[in-house]
């Protein structure tokens, strides 16, 4: 799937004031699936990194808003090139802007006291850099 139906999207964004979802990337190319990545967005934003990963031109834009690219991009290339995908969970949506921030930063939080070294994050949300690295 590279994008979400516009059934989906309206359903979403069904109360503008909440339209952010918390999502994560996980990757399956273990028999143990590990989640690499946690995020926040509204449309079609999860599908964007995946899709970044092989368009120069998009991982620039990306990366001058995000500056995980690199390390997020760099991990789903590899798995890619093993002939793996990209597993997208959305983990909890209608949220305002600032209750996705703090979803956000928390999940990063909780995942990095369990399992540091498997986030490619590298801001715990709303810019506040991890400790864990």
């Amino acid at each position: 799937m590279e994008k979400f139906s516009d059934k989906v999207l309206s359903y979403l964004n069904k109360n503008k004031d909440k339209e952010f979802y918390i999502y994560c990337l996980v990757d399956t190319s273990s028999d143990e699936e590990e989640i690499f990545y946690i995020g926040k967005g509204k449309g079609n934003r999860v599908f964007n990194h995946e899709k970044a990963a092989f368009n120069k031109k998009l991982e620039l834009l990306l990366e001058s808003e995000d500056k995980t690219e690199d390390l997020k991009i760099n991990k789903i290339r590899a798995i890619k090139a093993e002939g793996f995908t990209i597993n997208k969970v959305i983990l909890n949506y209608w949220l305002s802007e600032r209750e996705a921030f703090a979803s956000e930063n928390t999940l990063i939080n909780l995942f990095n006291i369990f399992s540091p070294r498997n986030l490619t994050n590298k801001v715990n949300g709303h810019g506040q850099w991890c400790e864990y690295r």
